[in-house]
């Protein structure tokens, strides 16, 4: 083995908020041992850099796949981008901006927006909280929030559209499906959770495809874990595919072993009994 790549959420970590120290400690030594370490996350790069900064690994794979940033000591340098096509990202904006009982997070560059929302009033304040710590780590970040999504500037190019929809409304599921059928085969439409909703035009298996390329990597030299239908293409790339017990049925049929539970710290314990010796 010469790389791993990990999922974050319920793989790697069990809160959105917070990351145990031993996942910190598992990738320090992973660096020591001279491993290659890759974090593949539906999140934008900012929504997952509150992690990033304190694993350090040596590139984030982040908007599912439509960016892949090589990080250096926290120095970051973007080396793959698929942007959503500039009518298509026109087309879905304007037909979900109407809805007022969802939060929007759009990340462009180092531009972030994001918007309150009455069904969750919590959710956006606990963010920007994040936000506003890796504004410390990173002066380049601009937090911006939107009163509704029609504040965005249309002009911005964007790697991923995220939505959360907290009601789960048969309206809104009805309108995300409709606009996934309009532009199926240009964009990729994901549901990570219950709540969140992502359009873009990359997964993590075409990212991984070029960071493999780019880092000298080869199937047979990589070990990666997920836990939702987002990482199939990831595990699908790896010479060890592994899953965390808590994972969905149809990823684990495409692994080669199963972890532990998150809640367990499987992926952490599998490293370390397997590849640190421990």
């Amino acid at each position: 083995m010469k790389a791993v790549a990990t999922d974050l959420d319920h793989t790697l970590i069990k809160h959105e908020f917070a990351i145990d120290d031993i996942s910190v400690e598992t990738f320090k030594k992973l660096k020591e041992k001279g491993y290659k370490t890759i974090v593949a996350t539906a999140r934008g790069f900012y929504q997952a850099y509150y992690f990033t900064k304190k694993l350090n690994p040596d590139y984030v794979i982040s908007d599912n796949g439509a960016l892949v940033t090589k990080f250096i000591n926290g120095e970051k340098e973007i080396i793959f981008k698929v942007n959503i096509p500039d009518d298509i990202k026109r087309d879905i904006i304007s037909s979900i901006e109407e809805y007022d009982n969802l939060i929007f997070m759009l990340e462009s560059g180092d531009d972030l927006y994001v918007n309150p929302c009455k069904a969750e009033p919590d959710f956006c304040d606990k963010h920007v909280e994040i936000f506003t710590k890796v504004q410390q780590f990173d002066k380049d970040l601009r937090v911006n929030i939107m009163r509704n999504l029609k504040d965005f500037p249309k002009d911005k190019p964007l790697t991923r559209i995220c939505i959360f929809d907290f009601l789960q409304t048969e309206e809104v599921q009805n309108k995300l499906k409709n606009i996934a059928e309009k532009y199926k085969g240009k964009v990729k439409y994901a549901q990570s959770f219950k709540t969140v909703f992502e359009f873009g035009c990359s997964d993590k298996g075409k990212a991984l495809d070029f960071l493999m390329d780019y880092a000298n990597i080869k199937k047979e030299e990589l070990i990666s874990f997920g836990d939702s239908l987002a990482d199939i293409p990831l595990l699908d790339k790896s010479g060890i595919p592994v899953a965390v017990e808590n994972a969905r049925d149809e990823l684990k049929e495409n692994a080669m072993y199963i972890a532990d539970s998150v809640f367990e710290n499987g992926t952490d314990k599998f490293i370390r009994e397997n590849l640190l010796n421990e």
